[in-house]
Order: C-alpha cells, then structure tokens, then sequence
C-alpha cells in the first residue's frame, strides 16, 4: 500500500512539478472530463455542476485524484510496467468509494479537511480492505458530538481526535464487510452502521500509534477485524499540525469469511 498527503494550499510548483498555470479553470476541465466518461443520467448532471462547485471542493476532488494519478504512475515505473497509453486525469473514476474502474486491481481511500488531502491505493491481492483519514489536530468535540461515535469498548486513554480519525478510517475499510457478509446476516445492524459501533484499542500498553478494530453493539463486541496506524504530520507552510490514521484489514480476514 501506497499514500501521499498533499498540501492543497501550497504553490503548485511545489507538489510534484504541477505547474503554475493549474487554476481553477484547469481543474473544472479536468473534474468535467472524468465525470463525463460515466454516461449515467446522474454523472451527466454532476459534470454540468462542476463549475458552480465551492472552491474547496473543486481543490479536494482535483488534488486527491491528481495524487491518485502520481501513485499508479510510481507503482508502473516500479513493476517496469509500460502501458499502451499513458494514464491521465479522466481515467480515475473510483467506484463505491473504494476501487477504480479503469484499473481494477486497486484499491483507492481518499480523505480531506482544511488545507490538506491524502489519497492512498493498495493492490487487491495484498489487501482486502484500507481506508484513510485525515483531521487537524486542534479540532475539538463537543459532549454530544462525543457521545455519537464512542462506546464503552473504546480505549479510555486515546485522545478524541485520535479515536474520532482511527473509527473514520476504520469505518471506510469496514464498508465491503458491513454491505455484504454483515448485511446479510444482520441487515438492520448494517443499515444502521455508524461509527459508535465501532471499536479501537491500543494494541499494547506501551502503544500511541498502533491500535486494532472492530465491531459492536451496546452488549457485545467482535474479535479483532484490522488494524490502525496513526501519524502526526504538519504543513509547514502553514505551521498547521494533522492527524492522519490508515485502517487495514488483511487478506487473512477474507479466508475466514
């Protein structure tokens, strides 16, 4: 598995040679000409609405899939792949939120706050599922927003902002389990699945950064489903600290299913 963050307020220079002249103008071009490859009623619609999009999120779709495009583009030069035709900006359409059409052997998580993005692709015959996120680290929560993602299974020491990213990133990569193997045994459960059912626990005591997930109710949890890793990094142009957090569940989870 392969990830980058991306400052999206830095020059553009500065990332990965984009050159200065990318604006605006170039990303709504790009963001249309991906949407339109999908001729369904709904992508149609969307690619007409692009230019009345906020500026954050033209930023956040173009920069996490320009990131996306950078990855696949490393892991070609790696295998010594030379494909028929280069890869470009239109051929990232990510389905359900976690694979790419054109390129079907990947997974793909993306996630964005303030200022920052991160994309990440893993090959399917690695993984079976990963999911990312990424929050800055000043972000506070209220007791009500607190009392709707924890649960009494949760790690007691782990700071809220650490336990909200880990449960988001540990919620995208639950989400082929949850739709399928969960839904047809419980489909209320999985219908009704949000992030209080959810556990994370320090994989040791002695651990910050390394912890384990997986599900539950009010009376009952599951045995470990993955794993979570938690990063500190900052923009430093910005001077603005974030939390990142990658979620993983094994190919050795899926021979169990």
């Amino acid at each position: 598995m392969v990830f980058k963050y991306l400052p999206m307020s830095i020059r553009e220079s500065d990332a990965e040679n984009y050159s200065d002249s990318v604006n605006n103008s170039k990303m709504i071009s790009d963001i249309r000409d991906l949407l339109l490859k999908d001729s369904s009623e709904e992508a149609q619609k969307r690619a007409n609405s692009v230019q009345n999009w906020a500026e954050s999120r033209i930023r956040e779709f173009w920069f996490s899939r320009m990131v996306i495009l950078k990855l696949l583009q490393q892991e070609q030069t790696q295998q010594l792949e030379q494909p028929e035709q280069p890869i470009i900006f239109s051929d990232l359409n990510i389905v359900s939120n976690r694979s790419l059409k054109e390129f079907p052997n990947y997974l793909v998580s993306i996630s964005h706050t303030t200022g920052m993005v991160v994309s990440g692709i893993a090959n399917v015959n690695d993984i079976f599922a990963f999911g990312l996120d990424i929050e800055r680290a000043d972000r506070r929560f209220s007791e009500n927003t607190e009392r709707m993602f924890k649960n009494k299974f949760d790690d007691d020491k782990l700071e809220l902002i650490k336990l909200w990213i880990s449960k988001e990133a540990a919620y995208k990569a639950l989400d082929p389990v949850i739709k399928t193997i969960i839904h047809a045994d419980n489909p209320h459960f999985a219908e009704t699945f949000d992030l209080k059912k959810i556990w994370i626990r320090a994989r040791s005591k002695s651990s910050s950064s390394d912890y384990s997930f997986g599900i539950c109710d009010k009376e009952r949890q599951s045995l470990q489903i993955g794993f979570v890793e938690l990063a500190l990094i900052r923009n430093l142009d910005k001077g603005v600290r974030y939390y990142f957090a990658k979620a993983t569940i094994s190919k050795r989870f899926s021979l169990l299913l």
